[in-house]
C-alpha cells in the first residue's frame, strides 16, 4: 500500500511528468544530431529521407505533447524495423522461423497493420517482401501524422495516413489535435 500511496502523491506524479518531457526532449536531440545529409538507409524510401531530413527540425517537434510523442514512437518503431531487417537470418527449415524471423513476425502481428500483413504472408508466404511492403505503409504513417496533426506546413504529394481512433479519427474523417476540429477529406 506504501508504494500506491507514493505513486498518488502530487510530488512524484510531478516528477514522472517531467522525467518523460526531458526524455522526449533527448531523444529528438538525438534524432537532430544523428541527420546527415549524405546518409542513406537502404531500407527506406528517398522520399521518407528527404522528408525526415526536414521534419526532424520542425519547431512543432521542440517541446512534448502527446501528439509529439506519438510520432516519437512511430520513428522508433521504424528504427526497430530497419534493425530487424538487417539482422534477418532466414531459416533453413519450412516449418520453424529463426529469432530474427520470429521477431519481425511478431512486430507486424502486434502492429496497427497486422490483418493487412496477415492477409499478405498467408498469399506471398515471404515474410521479408511483406514486411518491406508494410515499412512503406509505415513510412507513410509517420509522414502524414507529422503533416495532418503536428506540422501542416510540411507536407507531401502522396501520403497515407492510418486513422488512429484514440485521437477521434473516424473512417469519413480525422480529427486535428492542433486546431481540435474535424477535417473533411479523403485520405488514399
Amino acid at each position: 500500500m506504501k508504494k500506491l500511496e507514493t505513486i498518488l502523491k502530487d510530488d512524484f506524479q510531478r516528477e514522472a511528468i517531467n522525467k518523460v518531457h526531458q526524455l522526449y526532449k533527448e531523444t529528438i536531440a538525438e534524432y537532430r544530431e544523428d541527420v546527415n545529409e549524405e546518409y542513406e538507409n537502404i531500407h527506406l524510401s528517398e522520399n521518407f529521407q528527404t522528408f525526415f531530413k526536414k521534419a526532424i527540425f520542425s519547431d512543432a517537434l521542440n517541446n512534448y505533447s502527446d501528439i509529439n510523442w506519438y510520432w516519437l514512437k512511430l520513428i522508433e518503431k521504424l528504427v526497430y524495423l530497419i534493425y530487424l531487417h538487417e539482422e534477418l537470418v532466414i531459416s533453413d527449415s519450412e516449418f520453424e522461423l529463426s529469432e530474427t524471423e520470429d521477431e519481425l513476425f511478431n512486430f507486424w502481428h502486434d502492429s496497427d497493420y497486422a490483418k493487412s500483413f496477415l492477409n499478405m504472408i498467408n498469399e506471398s508466404k515471404d515474410l521479408l517482401s511483406t514486411s518491406k511492403f508494410h515499412l512503406s505503409l509505415l513510412e507513410g504513417q509517420i509522414i502524414g501524422f507529422l503533416s495532418l496533426q503536428i506540422d501542416q506546413s510540411i507536407s507531401f504529394n502522396e501520403i497515407s495516413y492510418y486513422n488512429v481512433p484514440e485521437l477521434g479519427d473516424g473512417h469519413n474523417r480525422l480529427f486535428n489535435s492542433n486546431s481540435h476540429s474535424y477535417l473533411q477529406f479523403k485520405i488514399q
